[in-house]
Parts: C-alpha cells; structure tokens; sequence
C-alpha cells in the first residue's frame, strides 16, 4: 500500500518545531508541544524532518577551536536580534507563507526564530565548531591539520594539530572500567615519554574528542597508554593504544 506524503503543514504550532529539536523551550512549552505532537502529523512530520538537519550539524565543518572572541560577538548579535523581535510583538513570530522547504523553513527565516530558539541555535553552532570553523578560515589563526593515527584493534584515532596545540578524535575505542584512566604521552625523539596532564576515557560508544593540554611543538610522537585512575609517570609496559605524528 503507498502512502500519499502530507501537504506543507499549516498547523500554527509548527513555528515551535525548531525550538523542541534544539530543546530552546521552556519545561512548559516542551511538555504542551511533545503532547501536541500526539495528535499532530504535521508537526511529527516537521520535527523528524529538522531532526535530520540537526544531527548533520557535527560533520558540517571540521571541529576547530574558536578564537575568543567568537562566542561574545556571535551572543550580541542574537542578544540584539532577540530585543528586535520583543520590540516587534507576537506578530514577528509568524510565518507569511509556507517555504518551499519545511526543513529549511526555519533556518531561512530569521522572523520565524523565537529569540530562545535562535540563542539556543547560535551556541549549538558555536559547540559544534561550524560557526567556528568559518570564522577561523578568515581569521589570522593557523590552520588546522588533521592527520590519521595508528590505533590498536577496531579502534580508530585521527590527530587535529592548530599551531603548537593538537587534539585527537577517537572512534570505536573500549571504554574503560573502573580504576583505570586513558593518558596522553609526548615523545620528543630524546628517548624519554614525557607524561601529560591529559587523562580521558570515552563514551559508551566509543567515541570522544580530547584536547591534549600541554604544547607539542617539537614533539614527534604523540601516544596515548591505559594507566590506573589518576595517571603515571611512566607508561604501561604493555604499550600504547594509539600513536600519532604531529609532524
């Protein structure tokens, strides 16, 4: 049996479906729009559709960091635009007429952002590095190199280096037990491991971005070992789970 898609919602709740994907409403207002989505296909519709918009997010752009500055010129302007709409009363909330989209009808309206959800949208953006990434390219920082890392088993490990400062994204890699802590070492080529203030452990899933808090310039290889809770001052014998170079 084929199932004939909904036309363009013309539920005047559907303005709110942006704000519960991004969790921009208050308790309140999630709790009567999730029990309007029980009766609403429209809506349903609108939220699986901006969902999928939403968790493409992460791989838009590669994560960088922000310069410092960012984060306070990004939050002036949603601060500005949010006493604009206050100031333009409940009609700016309303959308003139369907989109040709309803997965980028929020996002090409500004008017149709509630200033919560276009707070909430900015600071997703910002976490995400998307909007950081796009300001980097611009700016004076350097650039960001992503190199690929030897990791033990499934595991898969890639090394991010900006300036003298590296991060590394890992993938598949098991997560730890009690009593027992992930910690980056720094090898130099003078044949000691230099032990780092950078202790982790991953997700359920397996994944985590950890930033390596000492610099690593003139550092040749980057390693990372499974140590007891609160880290060692020499390695696992039994070596590392992920080797990197900088170089």
């Amino acid at each position: 049996m084929s199932h004939q898609p909904l036309p363009r919602s013309e539920c005047p709740r559907g303005i709110d479906a942006g704000a519960y994907v991004l969790h921009a409403l208050n308790a309140e207002e999630g709790d009567a729009f999730a029990g309007h989505l029980a009766d609403c296909a429209h809506c349903r519709l609108e939220v699986d559709e901006l969902r999928l918009v939403v968790d493409t997010l992460p791989n838009a752009a590669p994560q960088m960091t922000p310069p410092p500055a960012l984060k306070s010129r990004i939050m002036a302007v949603v601060g500005a635009e949010s006493e604009l709409l206050l100031a333009a009363g409940p009609e700016a909330d309303r959308v003139p007429r369907p989109a040709p989209s309803r997965a980028r009808r929020w996002l090409r309206s500004p008017f149709a952002m509630r200033p919560a959800f276009a707070g909430a949208l900015a600071c997703a953006l910002l976490a995400l590095g998307v909007v950081g990434g796009i300001a980097v390219q611009g700016s004076d920082e350097p650039e960001t190199r992503a190199l690929q890392a030897w990791a033990e088993g499934p595991a898969e490990a890639r090394l991010l280096v900006t300036g003298d400062k590296a991060s590394l994204e890992l993938a598949n890699m098991p997560s730890l037990g009690a009593g027992r802590v992930y910690q980056v070492w720094l090898d130099k080529g003078d044949g000691q491991l230099r032990p780092t203030h950078t202790l982790f452990n991953v997700r359920s899933d397996g994944r985590a971005t950890v930033a390596i808090e000492e610099s690593v310039a003139g550092v040749e290889r980057i390693l990372v070992t499974t140590e007891k809770t609160g880290g060692a001052l020499a390695p696992n014998p039994d070596g590392p789970v992920i080797t990197a170079s900088p170089a």
